[in-house]
């Protein structure tokens, strides 16, 4: 999967940065700033596409429910569960 570097969610335009090495966290949401930043290596090594594809989605869903006042935007176990089905449904799509 492509990222984009940026996109539209609800009135705020959101850039996407593709990151470096980190040892903890794959990705940030920054809503006040519109900004995602995904982690495409951890620990030296490029993360496969899959998982850089995952967190993408995860971080999306972040400011998704951020931007729709929900106070699950913070909630990682939730945006976790949701965030994993939701890249499932795309990455299985079949279309005619």
């Amino acid at each position: 999967m492509k990222i984009p570097f940026s996109m539209r969610i609800g009135r705020r335009k959101y850039a996407i940065h593709e990151v470096g090495t980190v040892t903890k966290n794959m990705g940030w949401t920054l809503p006040a700033i519109a900004l995602l930043q995904i982690a495409v290596h951890r620990l030296g090594k490029r993360r496969k596409p899959d998982d850089i594809a995952e967190t993408f989605w995860h971080e999306t869903t972040h400011a998704i429910l951020y931007e729709m006042g929900s106070p699950l935007w913070h909630n990682e176990k939730f945006v976790t569960e949701f965030s994993k089905l939701l890249a499932q449904a795309i990455r299985t799509a079949e279309f005619q």
